[in-house]
């Protein structure tokens, strides 16, 4: 009993909220994403960048540092699941505590589209035991419009192949040939590849956002070189043009020079 009264006492309470963000990619089927706060920055996350709605937020209630909370689902809302998986949200303070997962509409036929997301300080208690109280429970009801997820066109190469050929021909290492080369960071973003974790770890993208574009854009190279982008210009930087040899980019940006290896 003392050593959990010492294991309780050690994780140090704050005032944190849950915020809800979802994109609707179909008419059953949305993607969701859950964070738990400690600060009110849930305008500057990556989801603003991706189209994600925020569709609910609650009030302040306490929740202790270096512990695992437990979603709980019930309504005409389910997360898309193995069997007997239960979402979690491990929190730490000043973090950016998040957790995505799809969801699906259970009846479309229903009158009640609202779905609901208990958070719980324990995993689900199996049937017959005493219910736990909820930290706080949020109504989640899915926006309108539909996002479907889409593929990187391949207009792009394309464009990339006609109006960027002088790179191929060396043309671009001509003194008269610079001022007229003006690449886009979505041609960057296709010819990077897998090179794109590096560049990301150079530009200083934090690395839980390395992982949510991973898990967000699986075997698709060339979006997660484009959400890594816009994560860097969110951060307020602006990629400009070519201003060097064949062999490298160097993109401006009001804070500092990075050089990106083609």
């Amino acid at each position: 009993m003392a050593t959990e009264l010492y294991t309780h006492a050690t994780h140090v309470p704050f005032m944190a909220k849950f915020v809800v963000f979802a994109k609707r990619i179909d008419p059953l089927e949305a993607r969701l994403r859950v964070f738990c706060m400690t600060d009110d920055k849930e305008d500057k996350t990556l989801e603003h960048q991706e189209h994600f709605t925020e569709v609910a937020k609650s009030r302040d209630v306490e929740v202790l540092e270096g512990k695992t909370q437990y979603m709980e689902f019930s309504g005409n809302l389910v997360p898309v699941l193995k069997t007997g998986e239960q979402l979690q949200l491990p929190f730490r303070a000043f973090k950016e505590n998040r957790v995505p997962f799809t969801a699906r509409i259970k009846d479309p036929d229903a009158a009640d589209m609202m779905g609901r997301i208990m958070f719980m300080s324990e995993p689900k208690v199996p049937r017959g035991e005493l219910p736990q109280t909820p930290i706080c429970t949020l109504n989640i009801l899915l926006p309108e419009k539909i996002s479907p997820d889409t593929a990187v066109s391949e207009l792009d190469l394309l464009e990339l192949s006609k109006n960027y050929s002088f790179l191929r021909d060396g043309g671009i290492s001509r003194p008269d040939a610079i001022h007229r080369a003006t690449i886009r960071l979505t041609d960057i973003a296709n010819l990077l590849d897998k090179d794109w974790e590096p560049l990301a770890e150079e530009l200083n993208i934090p690395p839980n956002d390395v992982a949510l574009i991973k898990q967000e854009y699986p075997d698709k190279p060339a979006q997660q070189a484009a959400a890594m982008f816009k994560i860097w210009q969110n951060n307020g930087n602006k990629a400009t043009e070519v201003t060097s040899s064949r062999d490298s980019v160097v993109c401006d940006s009001r804070r500092t020079a990075k050089v990106i290896k083609i």
